[in-house]
């Protein structure tokens, strides 16, 4: 059983434009990536507390 394309004007563009595509995949691959690497380098960094904040009203300024 032999399938046809149903618009077989565009069989023959598709290799021209598949280099682009690829790259564009890549590209996203590899941005999808960096973005793992660097949300885990975060997120296993060490603890850093931020500063300690007086309550106290003797503790604001002037």
């Amino acid at each position: 059983m032999r399938f046809s394309l149903p618009f077989p004007g565009l069989a023959g563009r598709r290799g021209e434009r598949a280099p682009f595509a690829d790259l564009l995949v890549f590209a996203v691959g590899l941005a999808v990536f960096y973005g793992v690497i660097t949300l885990a380098r975060r997120w296993l960094a060490p603890f850093a507390p931020g500063p300690e904040i007086s309550l106290s009203p003797r503790a604001l300024p002037l």
